[in-house]
Parts: structure tokens; sequence; C-alpha cells
């Protein structure tokens, strides 16, 4: 027991068998026994206590190391998560831009032609007010522009659209022509199908009676129009204007009312 004892374990030990080893000597009357045993208990235990303080230390440096290690990781994970959520962003903004960008160039070659396609049909509806189009005027158009021609001056001026059973095909064989070729003619210089381009006339029809008179009953505007139900009225007159056929109404009865109220309190 005399031996010095370096390792935490084996002072814990000499420790404990110091003390019972000195009470032991003072049972047995043997104390100047049990006081060296005593003294030297003592020097190993401050001897255990420097070298347990000394590890204390040495630990608790290491753990706030390692603390410090685990905060730097931390740091830099959240700036690898922050940079990643900038560059989807930045990547999503720039899909956005490029998409945006061919969209704006698409509208920009749609509309240049669609101005086009305007300017030319201007001339052909003047020369469908004036009448019969000269042979000179039909030998520049092509068979396309030629029959949507024939077709504006039916639906249009002979006012075709009125007629609640016409469809594409009923049309085409009016203009001695087969549905494909009217459907292309129609697409290409209105850019819209016939179902559209035909509801387009006839929601502007109903539009203009409301204006001639806006007390006309609502429920004779659809077979007025050239509608079979009222249903597809309201639904087409909505695509149109957003509204229903009685709002449009109760808007335009304000439009009118309101000039004769401010000219009555002038």
């Amino acid at each position: 027991m005399k031996e010095v004892v370096r390792t935490p374990i084996q002072m814990e030990f000499q420790i404990k068998a110091l003390t019972n080893f000195s009470s032991f000597c003072r049972e047995t009357k043997q104390y100047e026994k049990a006081l060296n045993l005593l003294a030297r208990r003592d020097s190993v235990l401050q001897t255990y206590l420097e070298f347990k303080a000394k590890n204390d230390k040495k630990n608790y440096a290491e753990r706030l190391k390692i603390q410090e290690l685990k905060h730097e990781l931390n740091e830099s994970e959240d700036v690898n998560r922050i940079n990643t959520h900038v560059a989807a962003i930045c990547i999503f903004l720039l899909v956005i831009s490029v998409a945006a960008t061919f969209k704006s160039i698409s509208m920009y070659r749609k509309l240049k032609k669609q101005g086009a396609v305007n300017y030319r049909l201007q001339g052909m509806i003047k020369k469908c007010d004036e009448g019969d189009v000269p042979e000179s005027h039909s030998a520049s158009m092509d068979q396309y522009e030629l029959l949507f021609w024939q077709a504006l001056h039916k639906v249009r001026d002979e006012q075709y659209f009125l007629k609640s059973d016409l469809t594409i095909e009923t049309l085409a064989d009016v203009l001695n022509t087969n549905r494909s070729y009217l459907s292309v003619s129609i697409n290409r210089f209105c850019d819209k199908g016939f179902s559209v381009w035909l509801n387009n006339f006839r929601i502007q029809h109903a539009e203009q009676l409301m204006r001639e008179n806006p007390s006309i009953a609502l429920k004779d505007l659809p077979e007025q129009c050239g509608y079979a139900t009222t249903g597809t009225f309201v639904r087409n007159f909505k695509r149109c204007h957003n509204m229903s056929p009685s709002e449009f109404m109760n808007k335009l009865l304000i439009e009118q009312t309101l000039p004769k109220v401010e000219k009555t309190f002038q």
C-alpha cells in the first residue's frame, strides 16, 4: 500500500483500502499505525483530487472545443442551406424570366401577324360592304383567304349567325367546301375556332340590342341572337364580358341614368 498509484481506479481502490485498514487499527487499539494509514490515505486522496481536477479541466477544454466545432458546423450548414435556397430561387426566377421572354416574343409575333391579318380583313370587309369582290381582288387571295371572306360575308352580313342550327358543316355546305378547309381558314385569319368566332357575332348582336333597348326582356334575347338555349347564351356572354346579361343590363341602366341625375342637380 506504500507504492505510489497513478491510475484513478487504483487510487480510488487504495483510498478505500487505507480507510478500512485504519478503522481496523483503531478498533484493535493500534492508534499510531492507524494515524500513519490515515496520513497515507490523505496523501493519496490529494494526489487523486489533483489528478481529477486536471483531468476535468482537460475534459472541459475538449468539450468547449467540441461545442465550438459543432457551432461552426451548424453555421456552415446554415450557410449552405441559405446558399441552396438562394440558388434555387435564382434558377426559378431565371426560368420564369426565360419563359416570359419567349412568351413575349411569341405574343409580339402573334400580334404582328394578327395586325397584318386585321389590316387585310378591313379591306375585305370594306369590299363586302360595297358588294361582290372584284375578280382582280379575288385573284390576289389564296384559297383560304377567299374562303374566309365568303364565310365572313355569309355569317356577318347575311346574319347567318342568327340561325340557331348553324354549324361549321352546314356553313361549309353553303360555301360549297368542306369542314376542314373552312376550319383552317377561320383559324388562320381569326386565330380562334368556329364556335368562338360564331358566338362573338351573336354576343355583339345581343349587346347591340340591349344598348338600343335597355328594358328588353332578357328571356327573349337568346332566341333573337341565334341561341337554342338560355344557358348557352349566358355562358358565352360571361365569357365575353365577365358578367351575366342581367348584370350588363343593370350597368347600362346606370350609365344611362347617371347623366340625367347629374343634369337634374346642375
